[in-house]
């Protein structure tokens, strides 16, 4: 979704250049607040429910409860042992190959990569110490977002398809055939070469 993506983005950059200190205490507190609200009320009305649902919220419990006490079979264990040890593999894989990645660049046996890395990183402490940190904040919602190459292919299909939209009489002239040749050219042909017959036979 492109459009709430931008939106979003615009959004949160908005919010970022305008809020002053006290509206992010302000916005911090709200944060907290809202979820303790949120539990406390639904804490006061669960115990006002009805005894029905009560009665049906404590069978659900009970059948959880059983749910978590059955035993595997030999087979089963064995089966999730195996799909927990593949799934750990898979993670421990892709570990040493972020490990090995970082060592690489740290070691510096790409120059180019590790000169970027080391750039990007100057950058972001002089940004850090030049910058106030509402334009830190509007500048990484920015780099997340825009930056993203799915987010610009996104937008691309996105405008090819409204064009295609809006203009469906320039591809129906892109594929329809070329026209025919111009036929007083052929015309002019046939009715030269005669002339030549004749004034060879003269």
């Amino acid at each position: 979704m492109p459009l709430c993506s931008l939106l979003t983005c615009l959004g949160l950059n908005i919010l970022f250049l305008t809020l002053n200190e006290g509206a992010w205490y302000s916005v911090g507190a709200l944060m907290i607040s809202v979820p303790a609200l949120l539990g406390y009320l639904q804490e006061v009305c669960r115990a006002r429910l009805p005894e029905s649902e009560l009665m049906r919220r404590k069978y659900h419990s009970v059948r959880q409860e059983d749910l978590q006490r059955v035993r595997l079979s030999r087979p089963e264990a064995v089966a999730e042992v195996k799909s927990f040890l593949i799934q750990l593999e898979a993670f421990l894989s892709r570990l040493c190959c972020t490990c090995e990645a970082a060592y690489r660049v740290l070691h510096w046996e790409n120059p180019v990569v590790s000169s970027q890395f080391y750039g990007a990183l100057l950058g972001t402490v002089c940004m850090l110490y030049l910058l106030p940190l509402c334009w830190v904040l509007t500048l990484l919602n920015s780099t997340l977002f825009l930056g993203n190459v799915e987010f610009f292919r996104v937008v691309s299909e996105y405008r090819a398809s409204l064009q295609q939209r809006m203009n469906p009489k320039q591809e129906e002239h892109a594929f329809e055939s070329p026209p025919p040749p111009d036929v007083g050219g052929k015309c002019g042909l046939m009715h030269s070469t005669p002339h030549t017959g004749q004034r060879g036979g003269g």
